[in-house]
């Protein structure tokens, strides 16, 4: 369970990038984080990971405050930053000197991960690739196996065929017992793989909701619908695309751009949503 309360940040006293946000994740799954350039996703996940601490409100993970430090709880935890200066070893020596520091870290997998994703475990990390750097990392980041990993635009680098090898890690070896926040920009990254969205705008959460409930609410569909109301439309190469009300309950396919896009063309369109931050 992640609990935020209230939490603000700034890197100065005149940059708030955070005001007062809260945020309740009582189940596992794998969540999609969203926001534009400059919301604070970055920064939301170092709050959670304990990289950052609040300048007000607190951070708890299972109950334990982020602010404690405490070393069981941060064996619990990895943060895979997007950009991370990691030392001129080998895979196979990274996963063997920074595996002990997570006691369910699977060297085994590790390896299998780097295999799945044709990274030699015997080059040393400067002979690589940024694209396959960062395999590297996403494959220890998954071999550790905890109970939350959060995930900072985890596919920037990778080349089309590595992202959809990504997506098929991710599908398959995440566990039901895991809580996994991937924070992106590449809304079709991962719409096939979360199962849950939250959105961060204006300093706040403003989104916090499952894919189901969702599209329970909300029927997205390039047909005009006379008998439901129109919320938002937005013109794309196959024609308008809408974004109706959806009482029947019925089946559509959703369409997360066309939802994050919405949420920001037409802000009152989060009222008529089940979770709105009643402090935006």
């Amino acid at each position: 369970m992640i609990i935020a309360k209230q939490i603000s940040f700034g890197y100065t006293k005149k940059d708030q990038v955070l005001n007062s946000l809260s945020l309740d994740l009582e189940r596992p799954g794998i969540y999609g984080l969203l926001g534009k350039n400059g919301a604070g996703k970055t920064t939301l996940l170092k709050l959670l990971a304990g990289s950052l601490f609040p300048d007000r409100g607190q951070v708890y993970i299972d109950n334990v405050s982020t602010q404690e430090r405490q070393i069981i709880s941060r064996q619990q935890v990895y943060y895979l930053a997007e950009h991370l200066e990691s030392p001129d070893w080998s895979a196979h020596r990274l996963g063997n000197i920074y595996g002990r520091l997570y006691p369910n870290f699977d060297h085994t997998r590790y390896l299998y991960y780097l295999d799945i994703f044709e990274v030699s475990p015997d080059t040393s990390h400067k002979s690589l690739s940024m694209g396959q750097q960062k395999k590297v990392e996403i494959a220890f980041a998954l071999a550790t196996q905890v109970p939350y990993l959060f995930m900072d635009e985890p596919t920037n680098g990778l080349d089309i065929l590595s992202k959809k090898q990504f997506r098929r890690l991710i599908s398959q070896y995440i566990s039901e017992e895991q809580l996994l926040i991937i924070s992106t920009h590449q809304f079709r990254e991962i719409d096939r793989v979360i199962d849950h969205l939250l959105i961060v705008d204006h300093k706040k959460l403003v989104l916090n909701q499952s894919l189901y409930d969702i599209g329970q609410q909300f029927l997205f569909t390039n047909t005009p619908m006379e008998d439901e109301q129109l919320l938002f439309q937005d013109e794309g190469m196959l024609g308008n695309y809408g974004l109706y009300t959806n009482p029947s309950k019925r089946d559509s396919t959703l369409d997360i751009e066309l939802l994050f896009t919405a949420i920001h063309g037409c802000p009152d369109l989060l009222k008529n949503m089940q979770y709105y931050e009643n402090n935006v």
